[in-house]
């Protein structure tokens, strides 16, 4: 998430020094819509552009650890609330839609634009969307921002964390008599972290969402060469359009049987079943790439097997979810501040 103009040699403004300043968020998830939550509380007028076309709380899949102080004090001090209780990691893990949902609900009505897709700010000194010109620019459009590049960080992209990550969920209701192996985890390693041949490992957690339901959540992590990845395009959500393709298609033919094989004897045969029920509801999707390299090597050979790392990962400043919200609460307290107006 990166503001321009900006001036980090002179002190933070005030409040006073936002007040009646227009200020422009460039994305509407968590990191986009807690920078707009701070900006409003210090009095600056302000519009988030978001390009997907409708609100997002009932997307997204799981949040391992949620700063649930954090959180509240992004929103000036609001409780934040899971079934009528205030929240905590003690519960499960947190859904990503609801933790969205208690951010958007501290803006105000026709604060954030959807639809709107911002390919360029114009000059950096007058950032101008859609012939409105502000005095400052947020840009939190994502790891794979289209103007990072042409205003902050040039050619900088996401480093290679070692891995392509396929995920998946489903309803606690649609597994009959539940999963025991993941009931309660909240992203302990010791206990949610399930290992393969060494460089295949499934995270798996269980959440309560704020509609009174539970799901489980999976990410399996597979360690990757570098030469198999396809760098996904700036702007482009290859989550969403695989859990897209995934639900037209009926799932992946070959995901299944890699878990079978892989993970069949761990969690008592847990990670089967729940992979298997996600499936089914077409709530199975890759992140990172297409997942061809993968799918290619399991058809191909009967087994995987890999040395060498491949796949992405996103640190605080270059955005996700965790990441944004932190940043997000930098600018809520104004001594950190680092951005200055005209």
């Amino acid at each position: 998430m990166k503001f321009f103009p900006t001036l980090h040699s002179r002190p933070s403004p005030s409040a006073d020094h936002l007040a009646g300043k227009k200020i422009a968020v460039v994305g509407g998830s968590l990191g986009g819509l807690a920078a707009a939550n701070a900006l409003l509380r210090l009095g600056a007028d302000v519009t988030v552009f978001e390009k997907q076309p409708t609100t997002f709380e009932k997307r997204g899949a799981v949040l391992g650890f949620v700063d649930v102080d954090l959180l509240q004090r992004i929103r000036g001090g609001a409780k934040f609330l899971r079934n009528g209780r205030h929240a905590s990691l003690d519960e499960g893990a947190f859904f990503y839609g609801d933790v969205w949902q208690f951010l958007f609900e501290g803006l105000p009505e026709g604060c954030v634009k959807f639809g709107c897709t911002v390919a360029t700010l114009g000059d950096a000194n007058a950032p101008t969307i859609d012939g409105e010109t502000f005095d400052a620019a947020c840009i939190a459009d994502g790891g794979w921002s289209t103007l990072r590049a042409q205003y902050v960080d040039h050619d900088k992209l996401p480093e290679y964390s070692g891995h392509q990550i396929w995920w998946a969920s489903v309803d606690t209701a649609a597994v009959p008599g539940g999963l025991g192996s993941f009931n309660g985890e909240v992203g302990n390693t010791d206990t949610a972290v399930y290992t393969a041949a060494g460089i295949y490992d499934a995270v798996v957690l269980e959440a309560p969402k704020n509609e009174g339901s539970r799901f489980y959540a999976c990410g399996f992590f597979v360690a990757t060469p570098e030469a198999e990845i396809k760098r996904p395009e700036r702007g482009e959500n290859r989550q969403l359009a695989q859990v897209h393709d995934a639900s037209k298609k009926g799932g992946q033919a070959w995901f299944l049987p890699f878990v079978r094989k892989m993970f069949g004897r761990h969690a008592g045969g847990d990670i089967v079943r729940f992979t298997e029920a996600a499936a089914a509801s077409g709530k199975a999707g890759g992140l990172g790439h297409s997942g061809e390299p993968l799918q290619r090597r399991f058809e191909g050979a009967g087994s995987l097997d890999g040395q060498q790392n491949g796949g992405f990962c996103r640190d605080s400043s270059r955005g996700g979810a965790g990441g944004g919200t932190s940043e997000g609460r930098g600018l809520g307290e104004i001594r950190e501040i680092n951005v200055s107006c005209r």
